[in-house]
């Protein structure tokens, strides 16, 4: 299984879509209660099928229910479908779950923000501090730290932005 699921990522993360998308149904078809597999293809689907996406991590919560990953990435759509009570619970069931999972303290940091609650800063910063090379997490957490007064940090979380989306610029 993890022979296939690697074949698969490597397939997505070299732009082969359609050979990806091949490969991540079959994935599925052969392993549908292994943990993880609809994670994956879940986020796989979410940038062009979302509905599909948040069927497959649904049933990925079904099989794993304490996927931390799955859970975050549901409450990051239902933020943006504008359930914010609903996100809430996913995002804080997520950090509980995954401590040391970046995904889901992000997740948790994002709906924070949303609803004004300043403990968003402190859930950002862990997802930084945990994945330091993702350029998404910074700018929450620089938006963030803005919108709750640490001018300071803001412009660190700025400029460590700038840096990371010119390195990424760099490399391709």
């Amino acid at each position: 299984m993890f022979a296939a699921a690697g074949e698969a990522e490597s397939l997505w993360m070299l732009g082969r879509t359609k050979d990806a998308e091949a490969s991540l149904a079959e994935l599925v078809k052969r392993f549908p209660d292994a943990p993880g597999v609809h994670c994956l293809n879940g986020l796989y689907l979410q940038q062009t099928r979302p509905e599909e996406a948040m069927a497959e991590f649904r049933r990925e919560l079904q099989i794993d229910p304490e996927n931390a990953d799955a859970r975050a990435v549901v409450a990051l759509s239902l933020l943006r479908a504008g359930k914010s009570g609903r996100a809430l619970q996913m995002a804080r069931q997520a950090a509980a779950e995954g401590p040391a999972t970046a995904l889901a303290q992000f997740a948790y940091g994002k709906v924070l923000a949303k609803l004004d609650e300043a403990d968003a800063v402190a859930r950002l910063q862990a997802a930084v501090k945990l994945d330091p090379m993702n350029l998404e997490y910074h700018m929450a957490l620089a938006e963030a730290a803005s919108k709750f007064g640490d001018v300071e940090e803001a412009r660190r979380e700025r400029v460590r932005s700038i840096q990371l989306a010119r390195a990424s610029g760099k490399s391709e």
